[in-house]
């Protein structure tokens, strides 16, 4: 699962560097408290963004869905990105391989407030009763073939 904050530089400038500084660590905290009720491990922070990962793809929804929803108190909009698949566990106790670099494509294409998912994802995630807006089939920056983008359609 990746989050990203939309529009983080004009935020940062717009705060100031302490209360930019500040509310990254509110947003770290809110983020790892909505990871873990969800059995899940952040990662990686990446400066504005958070990378975690999950057994069950369906708790990286709900995770998703409770984060992007719940930032708004905070006073950030993000954009996430769902993909799933195996991964190279690296010695720092972040992650890798190809699986990775789809995630990222994937929250890429996703705009404030959306969360987007790969088809494999939401196959896995459809058991638990999630419904999605197909976004049709993309080119991946540096992946090969076509991948099938959707989106969680909530309410």
């Amino acid at each position: 699962m990746f989050l990203d904050i939309v529009g983080s530089t004009e935020l940062a400038e717009s705060l100031g560097d302490a209360s930019w500084a500040q509310m990254l660590d509110d947003l770290d905290g809110f983020v790892r408290r909505e990871v873990d009720q969800r059995a899940g491990r952040v990662v990686n922070f990446t400066g504005d963004g958070h990378l975690a990962i999950f057994d069950r793809a369906e708790d990286a929804l709900f995770s998703a869905l409770r984060i992007s929803h719940g930032v708004h108190a905070l006073g950030v909009e993000v954009r996430m990105g769902l993909h799933t698949g195996e991964v190279t566990m690296r010695g720092c106790g972040d992650i890798g391989g190809l699986t990775v670099h789809i995630g990222a494509r994937v929250m890429a294409m996703a705009d404030a407030r959306q969360v987007f998912v790969s088809e494999a994802a939401a196959q896995r995630a459809r058991v638990a009763g999630f419904t999605f807006a197909d976004h049709g089939a993309h080119q991946l920056k540096g992946v090969s073939g076509e991948h099938r983008i959707l989106e969680v359609v909530v309410g």
